[in-house]
């Protein structure tokens, strides 16, 4: 009788269609989907990209705005294939100018400043800027612009200040605004100049 009964599971079992897996089969798709699980956890955890608070996170290529995004002091997901990302550091850059002695400094009857320190800017719209203007910049690279841009601002306002009788805390008050000015277009502002 236990044979008939056993005989008959079988024939039960192989009738209704339900293929019998060895217990290796079942194993070798548990390793696989653990695989490719942690797999997708490493390519997850190491696109989530962190934001120290001393520099700009850039992500560009396919963006939801059409252009970089820019992330200070935060984390965001970079989307492998479609989007990559560089940092922009947020450290001070020292800019010293040489004066020449036909800069008009001796008709102002104060020495103007010739030492400025210029970063990179957390403001949204000027980190932006600077995200399009100065991504793979180099530092040095990033200091010669600055320079131009307060040489060049520097001298208006010395030419400005020699035209009509200034005094010195209006040149500097009109300097700061040249050079902070011209600073934006680059995404960068004046931390501070040296006062003489």
């Amino acid at each position: 009788m236990l044979r008939k009964l056993a005989s008959y599971g079988l024939l039960a079992a192989h009738d209704s269609g339900t293929p019998a897996f060895p217990a290796a089969y079942v194993a070798v798709a548990a390793v696989v989907t653990a695989v490719l699980f942690f797999s997708l956890l490493l390519l997850l955890t190491k696109q989530y990209k962190r934001c120290p608070p001393n520099r700009l996170l850039v992500i560009f290529g396919k963006t939801s705005s059409g252009g970089p995004v820019v992330v200070h002091g935060g984390a965001v997901f970079v989307v492998p294939l479609l989007q990559d990302y560089a940092y922009l550091s947020l450290e001070p850059i020292d800019v010293e100018l040489s004066l020449s002695s036909k800069s008009g400094t001796g008709s102002l009857g104060f020495a103007v400043p010739h030492k400025f320190t210029v970063a990179i800017s957390t403001v949204p719209a000027l980190a932006q800027a600077a995200a399009v203007r100065l991504l793979g910049s180099s530092a040095t690279e990033i200091k010669s612009r600055a320079e131009e841009i307060i040489g060049s601002a520097l001298g208006r306002t010395i030419e400005a200040a020699t035209e009509s009788c200034v005094d010195r805390d209006a040149f500097y008050t009109k300097l700061e605004s040249e050079i902070g000015s011209g600073l934006k277009t680059l995404g960068l502002e004046l931390v501070s100049l040296k006062r003489a």
